[in-house]
């Protein structure tokens, strides 16, 4: 078993609220940077978790404007990696994110 973390919506709500005008002026493009957005420990325990390259069959996926590493599934990630991920594909998350 392990802890389980999810983004609540109504945190999300506010930390959008909160931050909605620096976004959308921020330069050179609309972008904010959120210090401590996830508590220390999910932030722990998913670098713990997530595989390292050389670990797992990585993808490599190189251009001139990105550097990409992809995976061909999700068994080689542990539980709370991709909770968080699945989480962050959820419509508050999704509308948080767009701004």
């Amino acid at each position: 078993m392990f802890d389980s973390y999810y983004f609540s919506d109504e945190h999300l709500s506010d930390l959008a609220d909160l931050h909605r005008d620096r976004f959308r002026t921020a330069e050179p493009f609309p972008h904010i940077v959120l210090d401590d957005f996830l508590p220390e420990w999910v932030l722990d325990t998913v670098l713990s978790e997530f595989p390292k390259p050389g670990e797992v069959p990585w993808k490599t996926f190189e251009r001139a404007t990105s550097k990409k590493l992809a995976s061909e599934g999700d068994a080689f990630f542990g539980e709370l990696p991709d909770t968080c991920s699945l989480s962050s594909t959820r419509p508050p998350s999704l509308a948080f994110s767009s701004g």
